[in-house]
């Protein structure tokens, strides 16, 4: 009994001893923690829009985010947000990738490649959005105002109308023909300018050959 008694002792002076270090799971909840404050001191700062103090906190949290993707996603954001495209559109591209169906993503991509100077890979992807989803008017409107960018009037004045026709209650009609009037405007007086200047040549020209007394 006392032998018993000695063992009940020891085991209970055991536990009482090591349970605060040899909980299973404890130390790895301690640090998931840790990851996850990260990620919420992110989401702070990125709805105060410091997208450069949530790309931070992103990047610190995503190794042991519990939902990586999703905050590889705010991380992405917050690059193109900061028009830090050569950052942006890698990350756009693997998450497209792993959902090639996703509409909003393609257009993301589309989007920073436009931002990013590559007008063509912007249009081609723009155009297989308008393809793919005629009804939604945004993929339109980007497509004309990736031409405008261009400063190619002729085709964003028929991709205009191709809006106008499609859809005559667009918000943004009169914004984009206004944007137009002005490269038009922008053009002609170009072309005047140009006028002048061979004109004014061309008077210099004749002058210098004028015979002499």
């Amino acid at each position: 009994m006392k032998k018993v008694f000695v063992l009940i002792s020891v085991f209970f002076l055991f536990f009482s001893c090591t349970s605060k270090n040899i909980i299973p799971g404890a130390k790895q909840l301690e640090i998931d923690n840790i990851y996850n404050e990260y990620i919420n001191i992110a989401d702070t700062y990125f709805s105060l829009e410091k997208f450069d103090k949530a790309a931070e906190y992103y990047k610190l949290g995503l190794p042991k985010a519990d939902s990586y993707w999703t905050v590889y996603y705010k991380l992405a954001k917050c690059y193109a947000l900061q028009s830090k495209w050569s950052d942006a559109l890698p990350m756009f591209q693997e998450l497209l990738e792993r959902d090639e169906e996703n509409l909003s993503l393609k257009s993301s991509v589309a989007y920073i490649y436009a931002m990013s100077g590559n007008s063509e890979k912007a249009k081609q992807i723009y155009s297989e959005l308008i393809e793919i989803n005629p009804e939604n008017s945004s993929f339109l409107e980007n497509y004309i105002a990736v031409l405008l960018l261009e400063e190619n009037i002729d085709e964003s004045t028929a991709q205009l109308e191709k809006l106008k026709e499609q859809f005559p209650e667009n918000s943004n009609i009169d914004k984009i023909q206004k944007h137009i009037d002005s490269l038009l405007k922008k053009q002609n007086e170009g072309k005047e300018s140009e006028a002048s200047i061979i004109s004014e040549d061309k008077q210099t020209e004749d002058e210098s050959i004028k015979p002499e007394n």
